[in-house]
């Protein structure tokens, strides 16, 4: 088999590389394993402890069971033996009956006031509903009691989906008594497999991908992070964000207040850049991961200058060589400047000249090497031992990812067979290299983090997911085929990305006790902890582990479904209210005016239509947030829709710059003199150790200064160039195309 043909047959396209790693993948099965894991973890401790805590869980279990059996005044002793049975075991009698006892339950429901359902109380991720929750403590008078006897927690909820309502009414009847400290340590998995054993699918099943039972979890998560929250007197948004709407950005903390900085840029610095890409006959390719203030001024310049907009591009590093040899090509560009790390310009170099334009000149945005400790890590003696060792053994294939340099595929291809991968198709290589070459032992490497968190994920594949769901992964496999891949797969330990290393730690914990029910998207580079936060939130479809597309894909998709959920909602309120009267209409106005978070609620007949706010945490460089803001702020003015979507960004205080005129003598721009911080580590030095750096000092090299420059350098109509500097930011050419090629693979 041929290196060629490997190559075309592993790799997958965009569309279903988003669908891999962003779809959710919830089922009982899963719940039980979960459960089995959970219970082998605890019985490694102390006897009496995991004795204490066993029991504890079971008689929750006992409880919700017992709940649902009793939420019916039915005499029937064949009803309550029907919901503790499986629900393949049932008539389709007792599937509707036990659907009633649901409903029934909705009795049992503390009904959460309009003027508290907004943003603070309001259930994520619910597809086909508007759900709320909000738990405090008892007023003093009440006279409930918590069994340590402190002041129980009280829930109030309040649903548009009567299923919804019913669920939420088991839920308060169990809660009942319960502290705080239960409520936070609730198994979600269990509860909801408990709450549906025998509801008819049709009650609950929205699509093929979504359904009520995801939205029930969610609601759990809700529940738990607003207990844990009373519990440890946590503050509520600890992290920056930006809240994003039709008409702009709110900015929520300094370090966000300076990212909104870069959104707005100068028009004369942006009408000097298009000058300048015109004058000088130039393309841009960008990483998203660049500056975030030249992001915003080429992202204008793409708006105000349409005959400038084929000639900017910005992504992840996959695809911007073929986006470089299209502007030569199409747009006859004679210049093309790389705003990334040197492994990348190189690639572009490499790509241009293989397409047969090797007069086109390529230009980085210094003269000094903009380097990447990823890339380094396949170049030290350790790496060459590794692939020594790759080399030695027997039916090898060396799966390199794509962010190293061109010679280093190349040398490696040299010592064992070597096949690039990205972090969108990796797992989708690495399953189609198993299916392809019986017995193969697959080396992954260099980026230690990306080759745990693919361990992780075909572990939970081949431990709690259904066969079906695996063949999502890859037609070809299943349970067995996916352990026959984990014993033959090594990685290397000892390479990691300095921006995707720092987000572990008190980071990681801070995002999982106050960010627990928000959609989580995780780079696959990121440190384990992140990425199994991701995972988790994916299983209940509201997380996302892949590329910088991937996850930019993820927020368009769930933003795409919020608006779509708001205008089936304007559908219905307006089509209840044109039969209301004027009295009918202002009955709630005064409860509704306290409500500050749901400005453009909508009401009708009690109900009540708050816009969704969607909080998404970013677990990759902070500097594609720009593209993130321009996508979703585009499709919210097309719709002219209410929904908001909040971009938090998990940073340490390691992760900012006090700007100081009298320090340093560093050049500050002058749209960024008027702020007291400014995003990335100062000196390029990297971030705090317990995570949260999401600025790469590496990227940043890459200014609006350095680009600017650059393009003044480059000759004019001659073509011949200013200043001998400008040959110093050209990147690495690869005579005779050998190692270009070898690289590309």
């Amino acid at each position: 088999m041929s290196s060629s043909s490997f190559t075309s047959s592993c790799c997958c396209s965009r569309s279903s590389a988003s669908k891999i790693f962003s779809s959710p993948s919830s089922k009982s099965s899963r719940s039980s394993v979960r459960r089995k894991e959970k219970a082998t973890t605890t019985s490694s401790s102390s006897s009496s402890s995991s004795s204490s805590s066993r029991r504890r869980r079971r008689q929750r279990r006992e409880r919700v069971s017992s709940i649902i059996a009793s939420s019916s005044s039915s005499s029937s002793s064949n009803s309550s033996e029907s919901s503790s049975s499986s629900s393949s075991s049932l008539t389709k009698e007792e599937k509707k009956e036990a659907t009633k006892k649901l409903l029934q339950s909705q009795v049992d429901v503390v009904e959460l006031s309009l003027a508290e359902r907004n943003q603070n109380t309001r259930v994520m991720g619910c597809t086909a509903s508007q759900t709320w929750v909000k738990v405090s403590l008892s007023r003093e008078g009440e006279g409930t009691e918590g069994s340590d006897g402190s002041s129980a927690p009280r829930l109030q909820s309040y649903s548009d989906s009567a299923i919804t309502r019913g669920f939420l009414g088991v839920v308060t009847k169990m809660f009942r008594g319960y502290t705080l400290k239960q409520i936070e340590d609730i198994d979600v998995e269990s509860i909801v497999a408990a709450t549906l054993r025998g509801v008819s699918e049709s009650a609950v099943k929205t699509s093929a991908i979504d359904s009520r039972q995801n939205g029930f979890k969610n609601a759990l998560e809700t529940i738990k992070r607003q207990a844990r929250s009373l519990l440890n007197d946590f503050q509520s948004d600890p992290f920056p964000s930006l809240i994003v709407t039709k008409s702009g950005c709110e900015p929520k903390g300094s370090f966000a207040e300076a990212q909104a900085k870069y959104l707005t840029p100068d028009d004369q610095q942006v009408d000097k850049l298009a000058k300048l890409l015109i004058e000088k006959k130039c393309g841009i390719v960008a990483h998203f991961y660049m500056d975030p203030e030249v992001q915003g001024v080429l992202m204008r310049c793409k708006a105000k200058h349409p005959e400038c907009a084929s000639r900017i591009f910005i992504s992840d590093s996959l695809v911007m060589a073929d986006a470089a040899v299209r502007m030569v090509r199409d747009e006859k560009c004679e210049n093309i400047c790389v705003l990334g790390v040197d492994f990348m310009s190189e690639n572009v170099r490499a790509i241009i000249d293989d397409a047969g334009f090797p007069e086109a000149n390529v230009y980085r945005m210094s003269s000094d090497a903009i380097g990447c400790s990823l890339a380094e890590a396949a170049q030290t003696e350790t790496y060459e031992k590794y692939l020594r060792e790759a080399g030695e053994a027997k039916n090898s294939l060396h799966v390199i990812y794509i962010n190293t340099g061109l010679d280093t595929k190349a040398s490696a291809n040299a010592k064992v067979p070597t096949i690039a991968c990205t972090s969108s198709n990796v797992v989708n290589t690495v399953l189609q290299a198993a299916a392809q070459i019986p017995d193969v032992k697959i080396f992954y490497g260099p980026d230690t983090y990306m080759g745990g968190n693919l361990v992780e994920l075909l572990t939970r594949a081949s431990t709690t997911w259904s066969d079906e769901e695996i063949k999502q992964l890859h037609p070809e496999h299943d349970q067995k085929s996916v352990k026959k891949v984990l014993d033959n797969m090594e990685y290397f330990r000892d390479g990691a990305c300095v921006v995707h290393h720092l987000f572990g730690g008190e980071v990681c914990r801070v995002v999982r006790d106050c960010y627990s029910d928000a959609y989580q998207a995780a780079h696959f580079e990121v440190p384990g902890e992140m990425f199994t936060l991701a995972m988790e939130a994916r299983e209940r479809n509201m997380g996302v582990v892949g590329s910088t597309q991937n996850i930019l894909d993820f927020i368009l998709a769930k933003i795409r479904g919020g608006i779509e959920k708001e205008r089936k909602s304007r559908e219905l309120f307006s089509s209840a209210s044109s039969s209301s009267t004027p009295k009918d209409k202002n009955k709630h106005e005064n409860e509704n005016n306290k409500n500050n978070n749901s400005t453009s609620a909508l009401e009708e007949d009690g109900e009540v239509y708050v816009p969704e706010r969607m909080k998404f945490v970013l677990g990759t460089e902070t500097g594609m947030v720009t593209s993130i803001v321009r996508a979703v702020t585009e499709e919210l003015e097309k719709n002219d829709s209410s929904v908001e979507c909040e971009i938090v960004f998990p940073v340490s205080v390691d992760s900012i710059t006090q700007v100081n005129s009298s320090s340093s003598g560093k050049i500050v721009s002058e749209a960024m003199s008027s702020l007291s911080i400014i995003p990335g580590p100062a000196s390029g030095e990297g971030c705090g150790m317990d995570g949260g750096c999401a600025s790469c000092p590496y990227m940043k090299m890459n200014s609006l200064a350095a680009l600017t420059e650059t393009l003044e350098m480059i000759g004019g109509e001659s073509g011949e160039k200013k200043n001998f500097g400008l040959e110093l930011r050209e990147p690495k050419k690869y005579e005779g195309n050998n190692v270009a090629k070898e690289g590309c693979r």
